[in-house]
């Protein structure tokens, strides 16, 4: 379990993928809108042709019923034509001139545009005519004529317009042939028409500017009548080609779409062809005219368009603009991180550095000092060496919570959960005081709870660690008195998970109100603290171990009536291991050992416990001598310094391992200023047994080469 969690990769290689995603549904959002707009004007485009269409169509139809009806007057006409024409057979010569009259008189009215009405003989020569001097005019050369004279037609025949030779005026000819009882052929019966008139007649009945009311002939396309300017546009040459032609010829109703002949604007037009006549009606209005109301809507809908675009293309640049800016955050963020865990490897590395360049030397002077306390000296040099040794652990305290904290800080303190067994850890951790607190003359117990758990599961060390500060502490600030730890169970366990609250009360000075709140600040003492000595940091250790794993520390205090300090850890419940075969050696036959370290004061301090221990001792300077060394002979057990120079004790290790030399299998214990788990772990992996943290005392190197080693046969 890490002090520090580790960091979670940041998902910056999304970064590509999140904006391609963004844009493809940008994209498809205006893809989306401007499709809605182009399906709402291409039926709003549709749905104003088609009701222009079917007005077209009321109005050709109107047009036509009108057509019709002046075309049955002239058929009125004609038949009157035939009466004079049988009266005159049968002799009836005075019953002639009255329909004569009756013709004259009508023409004249100008009713339903009839100009003349006039007979042609069966020589093309005139013989009567409602306009003054038209008898004797020779017309046998006029379509008119020939259609009936030549070509046979029976039924009703429409001429083109023509300027007439008796009237002078624009006319279409609408003839009848006439024909004897034995059916031979007579003449012809003309009704002369105003197609200036009828235009007009016509295209007043038509609502609305910009629409136009049309009449041609079925067979060549020939102009009848024109609602706009019909003056200017009568007389041209025949359209046998034009649009509406094949329409009509089609289907005798409809509406179609044509492009026009003279100045090619887009035209439609609904048409119908009035029963029983060659002609077809027409009514054409301009596209672009009948469109504009749609334009309008069309300008309405693209602006609605572009601003909806404009709105969606804005918030995605503000998204991807916000988007920038957090990965901007998250990348500055992690070079941040990335700088601080540099900055932390750089201090781990100070560390270790200072780890090894303190505690050798430090090795030493505890060293030698105990080696001079426990020789046969005069009582006040023996003080002296018992003063070098108390200085030397005082000042290994300080360095042990200064490097502690700056591991802290740098998070390279980890927790190992491991099953241990509580009533244990609290008599051992009492036991490392009870001697400062027999000498100061003062009881120090231990009350455990009969609610404790047996074995939980946690970091036994940290929590050595704090109970040894909590203790060394309480025994320090108490002159007399009682030092008291006491542990007990918060309640019954749940999920497994059992709470502990651990207490030490002491007798001592007290500590104010006002200092207690900064007590687990680093560096902070109370004045009165400062006479005892230390840096102030032990406390802030303590708590930060503590919220590490999961719990809370605090204070109670009065001055002159003690303090009780406490913490609260949350445990898991663990089964107790099973007891396995001690492998120390029972007694402390002499061993022959091989030491391996660079410097000259550890090589001779280590060889001075040894030998005074009966154990035989090969010193060597580095790596390299101590891999020589052991290729030589067999060892009873290596002692090898991890940082030398040249080949270092992980090599040289693992170099004493490879094959089946005489120390293959022999126990190698690493000495290394490191107490790390991660120093232990590297050394274990290259081959090393034991680890033991410089400064070594004598009895715990005794102990661990009891341990491991045992003497060869």
């Amino acid at each position: 379990m890490d002090l520090i969690p580790p960091r979670t990769e940041d998902p910056d290689e999304a970064w590509g993928r999140g904006p391609r995603r963004g844009l493809a549904i940008l994209l498809l959002v205006l893809g989306l809108i401007w499709a809605a707009a182009a399906i709402l004007l291409a039926h709003g485009r549709a749905a104003a042709l088609d009701q222009s269409f079917a007005w077209a169509e009321a109005q050709s139809s109107t047009a036509a019923q009108t057509l019709l009806n002046s075309f049955e007057a002239v058929r009125s006409l004609h038949d009157l034509v035939r009466v004079r024409q049988a009266l005159l057979q049968l002799g009836d010569v005075p019953g002639a001139p009255a329909v004569e009259a009756l013709l004259t008189a009508t023409a004249r009215e100008g009713r339903f545009g009839v100009v003349q009405v006039a007979v042609i003989g069966p020589d093309g020569i005139q013989r009567w005519g409602s306009a003054p001097g038209a008898a004797g005019t020779d017309l046998a050369d006029r379509d008119h004529f020939r259609i009936h004279a030549v070509g046979g037609e029976r039924g009703l025949a429409v001429s083109r317009p023509l300027i007439g030779r008796t009237t002078g005026r624009w006319s279409v000819q609408v003839t009848r042939r006439l024909e004897a009882t034995d059916g031979s052929f007579q003449g012809v019966a003309v009704v002369s028409l105003d197609p200036i008139a009828l235009s007009r007649e016509l295209q007043s009945q038509l609502a609305g500017p910009g629409r136009m009311v049309v009449v041609r002939r079925l067979q060549d396309g020939s102009l009848i009548a024109r609602g706009h300017d019909p003056e200017g546009t009568l007389g041209r040459d025949p359209s046998p080609d034009h649009a509406i032609l094949p329409a009509a010829r089609a289907s005798p109703a409809g509406r179609l779409t044509y492009s026009s002949t003279r100045d090619g604007r887009h035209l439609l037009a609904g048409y119908q062809v009035p029963r029983d006549l060659p002609l077809v009606v027409g009514v054409v209005f301009e596209e672009a005219r009948e469109l504009q109301a749609w334009r309008q809507q069309r300008n309405v809908v693209l602006a609605g368009a572009v601003a909806l675009s404009l709105a969606v293309g804005t918030l995605f640049a503000m998204w991807l603009g916000r988007r920038r800016i957090r990965r901007a955050q998250q990348r500055l963020a992690r070079e941040r991180i990335e700088a601080a865990e540099a900055l932390a490897r750089q201090r781990a590395e100070i560390l270790a550095v200072m780890a090894h360049e303190i505690r050798t030397p430090l090795t030493g002077v505890l060293g030698f000092g105990e080696l001079l306390a426990a020789a046969p000296l005069p009582a006040e040099q023996h003080r002296h060496a018992e003063v070098v040794v108390e200085t030397g652990r005082v000042l290994l305290s300080v360095v042990n919570d200064i490097l502690d904290l700056a591991k802290i800080e740098a998070g390279r303190v980890s927790l190992e959960m491991q099953p241990f067994e509580v009533s244990e850890v609290l008599r051992q951790s009492l036991a490392l005081s009870q001697t400062l607190a027999g000498e100061k003359g003062l009881r120090i117990t231990l009350q455990a709870d009969p609610s404790l758990p047996a074995w939980v599961s946690g970091d036994a060390t940290r929590l050595r660690q704090v109970l040894g500060n909590l203790l060394s502490n309480a025994v320090k600030f108490t002159e007399r008195g009682s030092v008291t730890l006491r542990a007990r169970a918060l309640g019954p366990a749940s999920a497994g998970v059992v709470r502990l609250r651990v207490e030490t009360e002491d007798t001592g000075i007290g500590i104010p109100a006002e200092a207690q709140s900064r007590l687990f600040e680093m560096f902070e003492q109370t004045e009165t603290g400062r006479r005892f000595g230390g840096t102030g940091l032990g406390l802030a250790i303590c708590r930060r171990l503590i919220e590490a794993m999961g719990g809370s520390i605090g204070v109670a205090s009065e001055p002159g009536r003690g303090s009780v300090f406490w913490f609260e850890l949350p445990m898991r419940l663990a089964a107790a291991p099973g007891r396995a075969e001690s492998p120390v050696v029972q007694g402390g036959p002499p061993l022959d050992v091989l030491v391996a370290d660079d410097v000259a004061t550890n090589r001779i301090l280590i060889r001075a416990y040894l030998v005074a221990a009966g154990h035989h001792v090969t010193l060597v300077e580095d790596g390299i001598e101590a891999v020589a060394a052991a290729q030589a002979r067999r060892f009873d057990a290596i002692l090898m310094d991890v940082n030398m120079p040249g080949m270092d004790g992980t090599e040289a290790t693992q170099r004493v391992r490879m094959g089946k030399g005489p120390n293959a299998r022999t126990p190698i214990i690493a000495l290394t200023a490191s107490a790390s788990r991660e120093e232990r772990e590297r050394v274990q992996a290259a081959g090393m047994t034991l680890h033991l943290a410089k400064p070594v005392s004598r009895v715990t190197l005794l102990q661990a080469l009891r341990q491991v080693a045992a003497p060869t046969a």
